[in-house]
């Protein structure tokens, strides 16, 4: 659907392109979106602003907090066995059930995972009788 006749700031189409990638669309999609709605770059200006969103996106996903977002998963899935069990859709409450149990397996080995610790540096001889 083409957009209003007002003019885009270079921001407005950033934001425009970094939405297009987050819902999957890849580099031709998005120039024949810029195309169908007159915007006036070059692909090789589009290009950059894939860049520049691409950028952004990477930022963001940087941010995240892996923990958190595990646990907010969790917490929404357990709501929605709940709701299965009480509707009394056993089915569906198993599957619920084995994605929980998915999710905290991936955890508790994340956990498990030795973190990379810097050894003392050692100075000086070490005698050894």
């Amino acid at each position: 659907m083409p957009e209003e006749k007002k003019s885009l700031t270079r921001a407005d189409k950033l934001d425009r392109v970094y939405l297009a990638i987050c819902r999957g669309l890849d580099r031709v999609a998005i120039i024949a979106y810029a195309g169908e709605n007159q915007w006036k770059e070059k692909p090789e200006a589009i290009d950059e602003l894939i860049q520049e969103a691409n950028e952004r996106l990477a930022a963001g996903a940087a941010a995240i907090d892996v923990e958190v977002e595990t646990g907010k998963s969790i917490v929404r899935l357990t709501e929605l066995y709940q709701v299965a069990f009480k509707c009394q859709d056993f089915k569906t409450a198993l599957s619920i059930q084995k994605e929980i149990n998915k999710q905290l397996e991936k955890a508790k080995l994340e956990r498990r995972q030795p973190q990379p610790t810097a050894k003392p540096e050692r100075r000086g001889i070490r005698l050894v009788r």
